[in-house]
């Protein structure tokens, strides 16, 4: 479910046809857990009851989002119930029990296991190459795009998928969360540079088309991975032209 059953008619017209998407943060939508387990602990419930109990006209968009992260289920029949991962975050025994049930509903939207799959590994591309590649391959119209791609940004720092340098999860492909929940930062960064800290770089003047210059900053000491990165970086600069 995407944002289109909370929008006016115009906002509707404007993402047409946009591949479903989470419309709100994961965080937000714990927020709307907690206070729907505060009524319904164990029982059943609909919509209307979530309206009801929480005193709000429209609930759709935030029920949605709770059941493509995982934290509500479709209940046998009519209606919806708590998921089993939301005591692991609610009410954790361990940290680890946390992060890794906060990185299972990052996982859990199709459009996250996509992207996870792609960049997993890796450094996510910066806000624009983003766009365009969630726009170009993964069904995402342009109108929706700069909400949905700033959502799973939020998300990735939130359960620790995204480091400072917008790698995603760790090393060789890994995903073991890259960062501890209580050390988030308290502004998103935007993209920064690929390679940590380091001692001892290149700096190599290109010379493009029509006289155009270009600059690569890099480090002495380069690996494989290291060139693959700025590989997928160009690539993904490639798909903004």
């Amino acid at each position: 479910m995407n944002e289109e059953n909370n929008l006016s008619d115009s906002d509707k017209k404007a993402i047409l046809r946009s591949a479903a998407y989470p419309n709100i943060t994961i965080e937000e939508a714990l927020t709307i857990v907690s206070q729907i387990k505060k009524s319904f602990p164990t029982s059943q419930f609909d919509r209307e009851d979530v309206a009801a109990a929480l005193k709000r006209t429209n609930i759709t968009r935030d029920i949605g989002a709770a059941v493509q992260y995982g934290l509500l289920d479709k209940a046998k029949g009519q209606g919806y119930k708590l998921a089993s991962r939301v005591q692991s975050i609610l009410n954790f025994v361990t940290d680890q029990e946390r992060t890794e049930a906060l990185i299972d509903c990052f996982r859990t939207p199709k459009l996250y296991a996509d992207l996870i799959e792609r960049f997993k590994g890796h450094a996510v591309p910066g806000d624009q190459q983003l766009r365009a590649i969630v726009i170009r391959y993964h069904g995402i119209t342009e109108a929706a795009a700069p909400q949905a791609m700033d959502i799973f940004i939020q998300n990735a720092f939130y359960c620790g998928a995204l480091n400072e340098n917008r790698i995603l999860f760790g090393e060789n492909n890994t995903e073991k969360p890259l960062i501890n929940l209580e050390d988030k930062p308290n502004n998103l960064p935007k993209a920064t540079l690929l390679l940590e800290e380091i001692n001892g770089t290149i700096d190599l003047k290109i010379h493009l088309s029509e006289k155009k210059i270009a600059r690569l900053i890099y480090p002495e000491k380069m690996n494989e991975k290291d060139i693959q990165i700025l590989k997928l970086q160009l690539e993904a600069l490639a798909l903004t032209l």
